[in-house]
């Protein structure tokens, strides 16, 4: 169980993550998401206020316990000049293949590897140069997902990820969900509307917080972060397929003109549905 009534110099808040809950935190660039994920592992402590492991201030664990209950995949992955399998084992220098195979598996990863001439011993070179960036992201959450943690953290980890694998490696986290802690950040609806919580950001402060249904219902996620994922996605879908989706983009963007709440980029209006079951094909 996470608790907080924390602040750092960009992000203050006053929190509880039940164990074996889903947290889901969005909010723009720059509104301290990354400040608040990484206060759970202790890449940076709080400056006043607390955050709780089970009730008790996170500080009076050992650092090296609290951090092997945790499995963090950051925003910018490193990778080692190893093989596919090193850079997974990372994660739990004693795990044996069948192990590796199982946490490229649940990260959607085993496949590619699959195709790879050299299998999981595959060098990917100096921060996983000859990986795509998908790829890096994946092998990334495998090293996590090998450590089997109680409490999971994804910043911004699915970004480079496909729609259709994002949906794949999520399937995989439900297996267990109540079995573990996740925390994910994203920009992404599609990644956050099953989280138990969600909490948006904005200069540091918690503005809203709530379930997905709930969120909709109060006209939340009124923020800058969703109406810039939004117009990107559809940019992205006219820059692959050009023609009709001209019209469409065009449409978007007019809507959003008049309507620059954001409610309709959790899927209420009819269009923001329609672009979505475009990408969906894309």
């Amino acid at each position: 169980r996470l608790q907080g009534d924390w602040s750092s110099d960009v992000c203050s808040s006053d929190l509880d993550v039940p164990a074996g809950s889903t947290l889901a935190v969005v909010g723009r660039t720059g509104s301290g998401k990354t400040t608040f994920v990484e206060m759970i592992p202790r890449l940076l402590d709080a400056e006043e206020g607390v955050v709780e492991l089970d009730g008790r201030d996170i500080r009076e664990w050992p650092l090296e316990r609290v951090r092997e209950a945790i499995g963090y995949v950051p925003q910018d992955v490193f990778l080692f000049s190893d093989t596919v399998a090193g850079n997974i084992s990372f994660g739990r220098m004693k795990a044996d293949r069948s192990e590796v195979e199982t946490a490229a598996a649940e990260a959607d990863l085993l496949e590619n590897v699959s195709d790879f001439k050299e299998g999981f011993e595959t060098f990917v070179g100096e921060r996983g140069i000859t990986l795509s960036g998908g790829q890096k992201q994946r092998t990334s959450i495998a090293r996590a997902l090998i450590r089997r943690p109680g409490i999971l953290i994804l910043d911004d980890a699915l970004s480079a990820v496909d729609v259709n694998t994002e949906r794949t490696i999520l399937g995989h986290l439900r297996e267990h969900f109540g079995q573990r802690t996740i925390v994910i950040v994203s920009h992404r609806i599609s990644a956050v509307k099953d989280a138990d919580q969600i909490i948006v950001l904005d200069e540091g402060q918690v503005i809203e917080q709530g379930t997905h249904d709930a969120l909709v219902e109060q006209g939340g996620f009124a923020n800058p972060a969703f109406l810039e994922s939004f117009v990107y996605s559809v940019i992205f879908a006219t820059v692959l397929l050009q023609g009709p989706t001209a019209s469409l983009l065009a449409r978007a963007l007019n809507l959003l003109e008049r309507e620059p709440n954001g409610w309709l980029i959790v899927g209420a209006h009819p269009l923001a549905r329609e672009v979505a079951t475009f990408l969906e094909k894309v």
